[in-house]
């Protein structure tokens, strides 16, 4: 992950929330969950900011969108606890946490909240589109 992708993904984030009329929060991480860049748009509070970040690191380090993640997480919800407690952010699933994926290669990941859970998916999903990453991932079994 590298500040032009991270800047690129924050500004695409700005321009959909402002077409639905919506302020969030958007973040981008590395490969490793780590925090590249993040913004919060004015009157965004801070725990909407965690949530974007939980999501971002959530589909970083799992490699999958977080509502792929989500029929996964009703399978198995003793892993996803266990996952959680070991780290740095709560383990997310649900819409809005999306994989950064360009040629076939994993470059990160974002995450996006703010307003309602369909909202924050379209936002990301749109996102996704405009900059022309990838979205083919495999199903957890």
């Amino acid at each position: 992950m590298n500040i032009a992708i991270a800047e690129q993904v924050i500004g695409a984030c700005v321009k959909q929330s402002a077409r639905i009329g919506k302020p969030v929060a958007a973040v981008v991480v590395d490969l490793e969950g780590r925090v590249v860049m993040a913004r919060r748009a004015d009157g965004v509070r801070d725990l909407v900011l965690q949530l974007a970040t939980s999501k971002a690191y959530t589909a970083a380090i799992m490699e999958r969108p977080t509502l792929l993640l989500e029929q996964w997480a009703h399978l198995t919800p003793d892993t996803l606890a266990r996952l959680s407690s070991l780290s740095p952010y709560p383990i997310m699933t649900g819409p809005g946490g999306f994989v950064i994926k360009r040629d076939g290669r994993l470059l990160g990941a974002f995450g996006v909240s703010g307003a309602r859970g369909d909202e924050d998916q379209a936002i990301g999903d749109a996102v996704l589109d405009e900059l022309g990453f990838e979205t083919d991932f495999a199903a957890f079994d």
